[in-house]
């Protein structure tokens, strides 16, 4: 068993659980609950299409790079579980990008969540786990309509890590979590997406909603690519509002402060116009009486 797992390689692997599924159920008819995982599969169906129709190698040489980023072709593994997802690869850097590409494509696609609390329909919102260590695929047995069969699952050390990281205690909201030991597996451009997180300096996230921005080559059009930041405030703003007073409420507040810093961090490392994102986001504070809630000079 020892030589066994001496010979499992290294591997990057994510656990990401769909958040709030309990409460969905228990408040919801089955249809409005699940509505979340219908709109991840629509996301991941459409990438699985224009990668096949796609792939990124026939893009214009200056869009495979964005391509590449929106792509799933990093994804070795992606297996779900009912609210629950994991996945894995090779390629560290590529993977960390497109998985933080697939929760903001997640998010994104949701329509209305502002409505939430009336109408029983929710964004989907991922936290999640990644860890670098062995991994490999193993054969389990299922049986479905009474009639057995092989199904494929994962198993190793960045499976067990993965996990831990998504039950994270200390540190709330839709996130995605991993230690030193990923992020040393990294670039300088893949590390532009990642930041230590503000409660644990020995635990970093990665930036997943500055996968929302696109780096431009005139410049004019990233001044204009930071008013982005307001449709993605709304709704994680309404959704704080509505739950604000309750457990659920410090999910939606440290949505919208990471949707803050990814924003600052991506204008500052990918257009060199820090100033200006700050300002933009100073002016979302004041007309949203947030000015007092999240203090924009610690970015």
């Amino acid at each position: 068993m020892e030589s066994e797992q001496q010979e499992m390689p290294k591997m990057i692997v994510a656990y990401i659980d769909l958040l709030g599924t309990k409460e969905r159920v228990k408040n919801n008819p089955i249809k409005k609950a699940v509505e979340p995982i219908e709109s991840y599969i629509k996301v991941l169906d459409t990438k699985i299409v224009e990668e096949k129709n796609h792939p990124v190698k026939y893009y214009e040489k200056e869009l495979q790079e964005l391509a590449k980023q929106r792509s799933i072709d990093s994804f070795d593994y992606f297996l779900p579980f009912s609210d629950s997802i994991f996945l894995m690869s090779k390629d560290c850097n590529s993977f960390i990008k497109q998985l933080g590409s697939f929760v903001m494509n997640s998010f994104s696609i949701t329509t209305n969540p502002a409505d939430a609390a009336n109408i029983g329909r929710y964004p989907a919102l991922f936290r999640g786990g990644v860890a670098y260590e062995d991994a490999r695929p193993i054969n389990l047995i299922r049986i479905v309509k009474n009639k057995p069969s092989i199904v494929e699952a994962l198993t190793g050390r960045a499976v067990v890590q993965a996990v831990e990281f998504e039950e994270e205690k200390g540190v709330k909201g839709p996130r995605l979590f991993f230690d030193k030991t990923v992020y040393d597996q990294l670039d300088d451009d893949t590390r532009d997406y990642c930041r230590i997180t503000p409660e644990k300096h020995d635990l970093y996230e990665i930036l997943w909603p500055a996968f929302n921005y696109i780096k431009h080559s005139e410049p004019q059009h990233d001044k204009l690519e930071i008013d982005e930041i307001r449709k993605m405030l709304k709704p994680s703003y309404n959704l704080w509002k509505v739950y604000n007073n309750t457990d659920c409420s410090i999910h939606y507040y440290n949505l919208i402060e990471l949707i803050i810093a990814s924003t600052i961090q991506f204008f500052d490392k990918k257009c060199q116009i820090r100033n200006l994102a700050k300002d933009e986001v100073s002016k979302w504070l004041k007309d949203n009486d947030m000015q007092d809630k999240i203090d924009i000079d610690k970015y």
